[in-house]
C-alpha cells in the first residue's frame, strides 16, 4: 500500500479542483492560438521559447475555427491561452 496515499493524494487533489488545476500542476499550462495560419510559426517559436524555460505549452494548429479552438481550451480547463494574429 505504498502507493495507496499517493493515488488518494491525487483523487482529492483533482475533485478540489474539478479538473481545473493550478497553473504549476496543469498537464499543459499555456496554449497558443493563432489567429489566422501566417502566425502559427511565431507561436511555435513562442512556445519553444516557452518550454526552455520549463513552462509546459503547446500550439493549437488544428483546422478549427479560432473561436472553437477557445471553448475547446476552455473545456480542457487549460490555464492561460495566448493568441497572436
Amino acid at each position: 500500500a505504498l502507493f495507496g496515499s499517493i493515488e488518494r493524494f491525487f483523487g482529492i487533489l483533482t475533485e478540489h479542483y474539478a479538473g481545473a488545476f493550478p497553473a504549476w500542476l496543469a498537464p499543459v499550462q499555456v496554449v497558443a492560438i493563432p489567429v489566422a495560419d501566417a502566425h502559427a510559426d511565431y507561436l511555435r517559436g513562442i512556445a519553444t521559447e516557452l518550454r526552455a524555460l520549463g513552462i509546459r505549452a503547446d500550439v493549437d494548429v488544428s483546422d478549427d475555427r479560432m473561436a472553437k479552438k477557445i471553448v475547446n481550451h476552455t473545456n480542457q480547463k487549460v490555464p492561460f491561452m495566448l493568441l497572436a494574429g
